[in-house]
């Protein structure tokens, strides 16, 4: 017998399409259903079948075989966890791959794992509240539902290609893993000699510092976040730094997106639009200079 139309059914059904091995979880909830756990997850879509017509309000889960995923959560007290605030660039180079808002306001990053690598999951290891699902887990995928609400992907960056075409995490990520993984190493801020590391030239601050300010936003920090963080990265980074006015005004223009609208200004570059046309701070200083005559 056929399940009945279900949006979460659906969604198990487009996974295993895409060659995502999937299980049903108790309605409401992340338990398994099957007797094996997530070691029965399959792409058989007569099994899927066969699952949700037993379980037609279950939930789908994601073996996470194959896949790295970055499970970052809300703390304890439902305040969002500020891992990476002070470290932009390693925001955004998560919120490149496929990431999904929990039900809690928590987000999953999904990237393929390297081959060689034989991580194993973990909790609060990178860095607390940040656990790591890989070979031997698996998590609820959207459009799975809980108390708190639902799981959804978030605009222009869902999971929808397959396995092989996921991008695999950041270097940065990847030695984190390799190591002892006790806490997430910094990045380098200062190079041999004094030099700045990753110096950002005039000419690429303004839309530098949008497009991180942009990958905080996506993951929803405030106003008030996005402009410490831009700070931080203006004063380590740009040569030379900008005004600080200047600094608040690209953290206010990110700000007015709702994060779930970032994404598209991320993905359609609107930030090197909306200031690749907006006069430098030395233009605007020279434009309000009085004209000399030679």
């Amino acid at each position: 017998m056929a399940p009945p139309p279900s949006t979460i059914f659906n969604g198990a059904l487009r996974y295993a399409e895409l060659g995502y091995a999937v299980f049903p979880c108790a309605s409401g909830g992340s338990v398994p259903l099957t007797d094996n756990g997530f070691h029965g997850a399959t792409t058989d879509h007569n099994q899927i079948e066969a699952w949700w017509s037993a379980h037609p309000s279950a939930n789908v889960a994601i073996a996470t075989t194959g896949l790295l995923v970055v499970d970052i959560d809300p703390l304890d007290d439902g305040s969002p966890n500020l891992w990476l605030r002070e470290e932009p660039e390693r925001l955004l180079a998560l919120a490149a791959a496929p990431t999904a808002i929990t039900p809690r306001g928590g987000r999953h990053h999904v990237f393929r794992r390297p081959a060689g690598k034989t991580w194993r999951c973990s909790t609060s290891v990178l860095a607390p509240h940040v656990d790591v699902r890989t070979d031997g887990g698996y998590i609820v995928a959207a459009p799975s539902r809980r108390r708190e609400g639902s799981y959804s992907w978030l605009r222009d960056f869902e999971l929808d290609v397959s396995p092989d075409r996921l991008l695999e995490p950041p270097s940065w990520l990847a030695a984190a893993l390799d190591g002892s993984g006790t806490t997430s190493p910094t990045l380098p801020r200062v190079a041999n000699g004094g030099e700045t590391a990753n110096p950002i030239p005039s000419g690429q601050r303004n839309a530098t510092l949008a497009r991180l300010g942009g990958a905080m936003r996506r993951v929803g920090m405030s106003k008030e976040e996005i402009s410490a963080a831009l700070n931080r990265a203006n004063r380590d980074r740009c040569v030379p730094p900008l005004a600080p006015g200047e600094v608040e005004r690209i953290a206010a223009s990110v700000a007015r997106y709702a994060p779930d609208e970032v994404s598209v200004a991320l993905v359609e570059n609107h930030y090197d639009q909306m200031y690749s046309e907006t006069p430098s701070e030395e233009a605007r200083s020279s434009a309000s200079a009085p004209c000399r005559k030679w």
